[in-house]
């Protein structure tokens, strides 16, 4: 077996026959497919079972639990026989010639221990939106550090072992789970290359309707990324990398202040989240300096003054 290919679902039934479609009819035959259900609560694996129940490539394993996405990822990966590993959200897609061309591209390298694809964005269907995930530019380590994410779970694929030496996921992130692993790949320096010249080969889905409350979501966004820049700071103790961090606490802020000011968030609970996030990250250990340009940026974004690259002019000053 070449590849395979693990997909987590969750509740994702009505993206599930798009997503499995794109690869059952893949260019390249030999991979097989482990769909991962965590304890889904509507009809996820009534679909799954009608779509896969004719071709033998494919396995459902079922959690009697809920689980979280990590888990059910490391569960795949423990289950697999492929010697590479491609993991697949429920609600993405794969172009037809995206296995056979990663392969192909793996192939022209020796000791890779994973390679990183171009990826396109879509709301409903393929074409209907023009942000691409191709900008591969600068530092990669200090761009995941930082919360510039160079790439995203599905454009990577990686040689099995690789994984099992890297203990696959870590379960204990609900937020940032393929951010962690990709920023401890990079931190061991792991051999990888990227794929500048071929097309855009996996599409990921814009869900404009996710976020039901914006508030909570935000709460949750918080905790994820503490729990990231406290497992990492703890890591990179003596590295001079460690400053990096800082920007993913900012992006923090970002997202506070541009719910705030389309008016998702009343003042009252952006007051609310930036406190919560101050208090989980406690500000007061950060440079003088650094207190000082977070509370000059609260000014500006509080009274929903902003000017074009406001976010990444202040960003880049507190991590240099």
């Amino acid at each position: 077996m070449i590849i395979s290919i693990i997909i987590p679902n969750y509740n994702k039934s009505k993206y599930l026959t798009e997503t499995i479609n794109s690869v059952k009819y893949q260019s390249l035959f030999d991979w097989e497919c482990i769909i991962v259900d965590d304890f889904s609560c509507d009809n996820s694996v009534e679909i799954i079972e009608n779509e896969i129940k004719d071709d033998n490539r494919f396995t459902l394993i079922k959690n009697r639990t809920n689980m979280g996405a990590s888990f059910s990822r490391n569960l795949g990966l423990k289950k697999s026989s492929g010697r590479y590993i491609l993991f697949l959200d429920s609600d993405d897609v794969l172009s037809k010639y995206c296995l056979e061309k990663r392969i192909n591209f793996f192939n022209k390298f020796s000791n890779l221990d994973y390679a990183v694809f171009k990826m396109g964005t879509f709301y409903k269907s393929i074409g209907d939106s023009s942000l691409e995930w191709s900008d591969f530019r600068g530092d990669h380590l200090k761009r995941f550090l930082s919360h510039n994410l160079p790439w995203h779970t599905m454009m990577v694929l990686w040689k099995k072992n690789t994984l099992i030496e890297l203990n696959g996921f870590e379960e204990s992130f609900n937020r940032c789970q393929d951010v962690e692993l990709h920023t401890r790949a990079l931190i061991f320096q792991y051999k990888y290359k990227i794929s500048l010249n071929n097309k855009i080969d996996s599409y990921f889905r814009i869900d404009s309707k996710r976020i039901n409350n914006y508030y909570d979501f935000l709460k949750n966004d918080i905790s994820g990324k503490i729990n990231y820049y406290n497992y990492f700071k703890k890591l990179l103790i003596d590295s001079k990398n460690v400053k990096y961090l800082k920007g993913s606490i900012f992006e923090s802020y970002i997202l506070i202040f541009n719910f705030y000011k389309i008016y998702n968030l009343s003042s009252f609970q952006c007051k609310t989240l930036v406190e919560y996030l101050e208090n989980s990250y406690d500000l007061n250990n950060w440079s003088t300096f650094d207190r000082i340009w977070i509370l000059i940026y609260k000014f500006f974004k509080k009274r929903k003054f902003s000017f074009k690259g406001l976010n990444f002019f202040f960003k880049l000053i507190l991590i240099k």
